[in-house]
């Protein structure tokens, strides 16, 4: 065989195998970018479901508290709420880490608590448990790990 064919032929195989080797590493990279960019896209509707979620989670509490007195709340109002409690506690066990949970926990339990006058519900405890809540939440979705707190006078004696 001819040695200029053959110097020819392996130049053509090594540009072939250099070409499929660049066509392979842009079709990874380009698969990569599209990797990247669901990860991103996902992490950003999960974060979305998760706020939407926490605040979900506090609006059965506002409802209660802006109610009135425990005592004058009537039984179909306890039973809207402890039905709202499970829709909530059941979306949270799937989305929300533990420390949330036991934040969450914590008001319906200071809830239940007072309305089987166990404790007396103070504005002020209420406040904290919300406030706990909140931050734990905050905490999860990555707003920060500093507190947020009431500074205003209003409760206070």
């Amino acid at each position: 065989m001819d040695p200029y064919l053959i110097a020819e032929l392996n130049t053509l195989i090594i540009t072939f195998l250099a070409a499929c080797v660049f066509a392979v590493g842009g079709l990874a990279g380009w698969l990569g970018h599209l990797a990247a960019a669901r990860i991103l896209r996902d992490e950003g509707a999960s974060q979305k479901l998760r706020i939407d979620l926490y605040q979900q989670a506090v609006e059965p509490f506002l409802r209660l508290y802006t109610s009135g007195p425990f005592a004058g709340l009537g039984e179909g109002d306890w039973n809207n709420f402890e039905l709202e409690m499970l829709r909530v506690a059941s979306r949270l066990t799937l989305f929300a880490p533990q420390k949330v949970m036991n934040a969450f926990n914590e008001m319906v339990d200071y809830v239940r608590a007072g309305r089987e006058d166990k404790v007396v519900v103070s504005e002020e405890r209420t406040m904290q448990l919300g406030s706990d809540f909140l931050n734990t939440a905050r905490k999860d979705i990555g707003l920060g790990a500093g507190r947020i707190a009431y500074q205003g006078t209003q409760g206070s004696t």
